[in-house]
């Protein structure tokens, strides 16, 4: 493996497995963007069931493949899981998946109430302000949940609540990369199948080829991306928008 990855994004995927009883169980994926533009699979690795404690021990398998620094891992709202991440790799900051993070506070409202609430969320959660920072977007945070603790008590509990603060760390890198590290993408990756299956369906991949896919691919991106890991303040005050998509890791 590479010994430096500018971001890693890390998912558990539930499959359901036959032991005695069918039973879902989880598959522990990590996708790692590499320096040179490349989408790598890291490691999938089967757990029955997905834990801080069984993350740190994935992570740490990585470590001892030769992984030795990490610049942004971006992971769902699992408990215990910034901590366990931070144990291996210390200097990587962590981004809380925001699309989990809507979709929980979304599932604690009336129906009438969510159309309302999904607007503030997304003028809260906004990718587009090139001067955007994370205590700006905290402090959006904090107003949104003013406004409907009166309705709900869940959101004054909320306000303050430190977890919340790890939905705002994509705001320190440049606004053109912001919404490719909001929120973690390996489960839609993972569902393409490799190459030599592609004329199979969906579930004679599963049943029949899945010892065909490999521990680690490779694969460069679907869209043009480019990746610089120098100084970005040029990117930031730049108005003139470059040809195609990229990745600006401001790290």
């Amino acid at each position: 493996l590479e010994t430096y990855y500018p971001i890693v994004f890390i998912d558990a995927i539930h499959v359901k497995v036959r032991r005695d009883t069918v039973m879902n169980e989880a598959f522990y994926a990590v996708l790692g963007v590499t320096p040179e533009q490349q989408r790598e699979v890291l490691a999938i690795c089967h757990f029955p069931s997905e834990s801080a404690t069984g993350w740190q021990l994935m992570l740490g398998e990585l470590a001892e493949r030769g992984v030795e620094e990490v610049g942004l891992i971006v992971a769902d709202g699992l408990k215990g899981l910034p901590t366990a991440a931070a144990a291996v790799f210390p200097k990587a900051h962590f981004q809380r998946c925001v699309t989990h993070a809507k979709r929980g506070l979304l599932a604690h409202v009336r129906p009438d109430d969510k159309p309302d609430l999904a607007a503030d969320l997304r003028e809260v959660f906004a990718t587009d302000r090139r001067e955007d920072t994370p205590e700006q977007g905290w402090e959006r945070w904090q107003a949104c949940c003013e406004r409907w603790k009166a309705k709900y008590r869940r959101f004054a509990r909320l306000r303050d609540d430190p977890d919340f603060q790890l939905c705002f760390t994509y705001l320190k890198y440049d606004w053109r990369m912001r919404s490719m590290i909001w929120l973690h993408k390996v489960r839609r990756r993972l569902r393409q199948p490799p190459p030599c299956c592609l004329n199979y369906s969906r579930r004679k991949w599963q049943n029949e080829k899945c010892d065909q896919l490999p521990i680690t691919r490779r694969w460069r991106a679907s869209r043009p991306t480019r990746i610089s890991l120098g100084s970005t303040s040029n990117l930031a005050t730049s108005t003139k928008p470059r040809s195609g998509n990229y990745i600006a890791a401001s790290l």
